[in-house]
């Protein structure tokens, strides 16, 4: 049957299935089981990273969900160290070139504005 759950990832684990390290995965937030080592993640979050996870064994509705074509938003919210101000972010609308890779364009925001003032080394902010 079609398994879909929604996982807190914590920080300090892989979103994969093994590591050749031996840290943590996702899966060792599962209960034990080999039913559970058959799902795979949609999307991924870095290892310092905490949020919500998909996990599903349907490969069709992983794929879906993924491809940016299908339009799924998807909202993160970021810690900034250093000088940034919401003009800044605002240059991330239309893309970014690294090493002769384009990225897309995101929307970004300071949460609160007033901390690009205080804060300017310790602002938050989202990105979608």
């Amino acid at each position: 049957p079609p398994v879909l759950i929604l996982l807190h990832k914590p920080k300090g684990c892989l979103t994969t299935s093994a590591d050749p390290k031996g840290r943590a995965t996702v899966y060792d937030c599962l209960p034990e089981g080999e039913r559970w080592r058959r799902l795979k993640a949609i999307g991924r979050l870095d290892y310092n990273t905490e949020g919500l996870l998909l996990l599903t064994n349907r490969g069709e509705l992983k794929r879906y969900l993924e491809l940016p074509r299908n339009g799924f938003v998807r909202k993160y919210r970021a810690r900034i160290w250093g000088h940034v101000t919401q003009e800044r972010l605002d240059s991330l609308r239309h893309g970014i070139s690294v090493d002769d890779v384009h990225y897309r364009g995101i929307r970004a925001r300071l949460d609160d504005p007033s901390a690009e003032e205080a804060h300017g080394s310790d602002a938050a902010g989202s990105v979608k």
